[in-house]
């Protein structure tokens, strides 16, 4: 049996329509999170359209609670970070859950949709959707790297030290010379992130599939796949573009799922606005950084779609009852990064 982390998104849909596609059928699939969100009400209606069974587990913050603080969690914690990683938070209720129910099944193979988005474009700096590249490149690479990549602003503000730039340059240079071209910035962009995203998060989070007991599989990650992709040029890679358009026109469509997500490209059309307007390009790029601030801060206010503000909410008090007052980071990776390392 294939069991399938079912999200309201496009790469484990993309798994779930090559399965039916090649006729396969016993395939399980689950979703978790809050019973209301668009990934639920998404991922159920796909299951149902290709004919799979779909399970769901809603994440509650007594859950939430009750599982962190668990004998199962400290030991799954010594099990999976793997001396390189953080364990996985999210998947670890969801499949104890369902383990407790039966739904899993001891000879299951977990296939989830994992960086498929990458391949495709997710990954391109907004800048290249903007056409704002002299900022890109003037920034330049490891400021990119150490703004977008890394969890190290937990309790200031202040300037990322410039010992952990010297670390990020040196990985950098094992790679080549300093790109020049924007081009060359999203290639290199892209290995820094392979490298230390992909291979050491993302892969290594799947022992906590392991610790369940179940074998995995990553086809979105296939070397063939990953071969073809990175040629395919920038400009057609932009904001997922040519990847999307592929996935609705050959899957998504010709299996009536063609549900799209909730989109978050604004910032493009406001800056492209603002240049039609003949607004300065340095003045467009500075509004658009204080729209796109405004609008994280009031998505952080409200609840998240798959509870992760509730993992938040329990690390942060934690860190609250030893002292610790935590404002710059709202994230719950970046949270238990911070404070385990």
């Amino acid at each position: 049996p294939i069991v399938l982390p079912l999200s309201g998104g496009y790469d484990s849909r993309y798994i779930a329509c090559m399965l039916k596609e090649s006729g396969y059928e016993n395939v399980i699939c689950y979703t978790y999170g809050r019973c209301d969100s668009h990934e639920v009400v998404t991922s159920r209606q796909v299951a149902y359209a290709l004919g799979y069974d779909w399970h769901f587990v809603e994440y509650t913050a007594p859950k939430i609670e009750a599982a962190l603080n668990s004998p199962q969690w400290d030991a799954y914690c010594l099990y999976c970070h793997n001396c390189s990683s953080l364990p996985h938070i999210q998947e670890f209720i969801a499949l104890s859950e369902l383990r407790s129910m039966g739904k899993l099944p001891a000879n299951g193979v977990i296939v989830p949709g994992f960086c498929g988005d990458l391949l495709g474009g997710s990954y391109v700096p907004p800048q290249f959707q903007t056409g704002d590249l002299n900022a890109l490149l003037s920034s330049g690479l490891v400021a990119h790297i150490a703004d977008k990549h890394l969890y190290i602003k937990l309790f200031t503000d202040d300037l990322v030290t410039e010992e952990v730039r010297d670390h990020i340059r040196q990985t950098l240079d094992e790679i080549g010379t300093v790109p020049n071209t924007p081009e060359a910035f999203v290639s290199y962009n892209e290995a820094f992130f392979t490298a230390h995203k992909v291979a050491k998060f993302v892969v290594n989070s799947l022992r906590v599939y392991e610790f369940f007991g179940l074998d995995w599989r990553m086809p979105l990650w296939d070397k063939e796949l990953i071969d073809y992709w990175y040629r395919v040029p920038v400009a057609e890679r932009i904001g997922n573009s040519l990847y999307e358009e592929f996935l609705f026109k050959h899957y998504f469509k010709p299996l009536n799922v063609a549900i799209k997500k909730p989109q978050k490209k604004r910032s493009v059309k406001l800056y492209k606005c603002l240049r039609r307007l003949r607004v300065a390009e340095a003045l467009a790029s500075a509004i658009v950084r204080v729209a796109h601030k405004w609008r994280s801060w009031l998505r952080r206010s409200k609840p998240h779609f798959n509870a992760f503000d509730e993992f938040e909410c329990f690390y942060a008090s934690q860190l609250y009852n030893i002292g610790m007052v935590r404002t710059h980071v709202h994230d719950a990776n970046g949270i238990f990064s911070t404070t385990t390392n």
